[in-house]
Formats: C-alpha cells, structure tokens, sequence
C-alpha cells in the first residue's frame, strides 16, 4: 500500500506544481476573457446592467474559488516535502487511496470530513 501512495505521491506532486507555476498565467488570460465579453455584450438597459453585475459577482466569487485552491495545492506540496501527504489531519490515520486520487488535497479521511459537515450543517442549519 505504502508503494501505491508513493507513486501517486510522485505523480500528484508534478502536476500541483506545473498548475501552480501556471495558475498566475492561465487565471488573468480567463479574467481577460470575461473582461472582453462583458465589453462587447455591455448594453445600456437596466437589464443589461443586472446581467452584467451577476456576470461580475459570479467572476469574483470564481476567482475566490481559485485563490482558495491554490492555497491548497501549496499546502498540499508542503505535505508532500514533509511527508505528511496522505495521513487525515484529525485523527491521523492514512487517507484511503481512491479519496486521494479523487481529491488530492484532501487533509482529512472520509469518516472525519463526513462528521465535520454534519457539525457544520447542525452549526449553520
């Protein structure tokens, strides 16, 4: 088992870090890209207006999204040095392959993360 994660260790980390030596790159070109739609859609009703603010909203939330990720994957290339990759930051134990594979900045196994949102759903409702 120990191999298995070593070598999706190996992998995972090569591609975190192409993307965030890219991220800086690729983010701006699709900001750019949204910029340049908005100015060519921009009309001048009321309607138009509220399309754009939503377009507008949603970009700032996507771009929060994004900011939020790469924070993650950094964390996760930090793990990965430490050889902290693959254990659940709660209890401690090994991060099942197939949840790393899917999710491969996940810091918690599935039965921590499950009962952390249940907390927060009784927490927030």
């Amino acid at each position: 088992h120990h191999l298995a994660v070593a070598r999706v260790t190996d992998h995972l980390r090569y591609h975190l870090e192409v993307f965030v030596k890219l991220a800086p790159w690729v983010i701006p070109f699709f900001l750019y890209r949204c910029v340049r739609h908005a100015h060519r859609t921009s009309v001048t009703s009321q309607d138009g207006c509220r399309v754009q603010e939503e377009e507008f909203s949603i970009e700032l939330r996507t771009r929060d999204r994004e900011r939020k990720l790469i924070k993650k994957i950094d964390k996760t290339i930090d793990m990965l040095e430490t050889d902290d990759f693959g254990y659940c930051e709660t209890c401690g134990i090994e991060i099942g392959l197939r949840r790393l594979e899917a999710r491969p900045t996940a810091t918690q196994c599935v039965d921590c993360k499950a009962l952390d949102e249940i907390k927060e759903r009784q927490i927030h409702g």
